[in-house]
C-alpha cells in the first residue's frame, strides 16, 4: 500500500488466545515503511487482559 504525505491508513488485526493463556499480555506490532529518506518502522505496543 502506498500512503502519500498527509494521508492516513488503518491497520487492523484480530487476536485469539488458546485455553490456559488467560491473563495480561503485552503485544508488539512492527509496521515497516519507506520514506524519501529511507526505510523505517513504526513500533506499536498495546496491552490486553484476557480473563478466564
Amino acid at each position: 500500500m502506498v500512503v502519500d504525505a498527509g494521508q492516513t491508513a488503518d491497520v487492523g488485526f484480530s487476536t485469539r488466545m488458546h485455553e490456559g493463556m488467560d491473563g495480561p499480555h503485552l503485544f508488539h506490532l512492527t509496521v515497516p515503511f519507506r520514506t524519501a529518506e529511507g526505510d523505517d518502522a513504526l513500533h506499536l505496543y498495546f496491552r490486553g487482559d484476557f480473563g478466564g
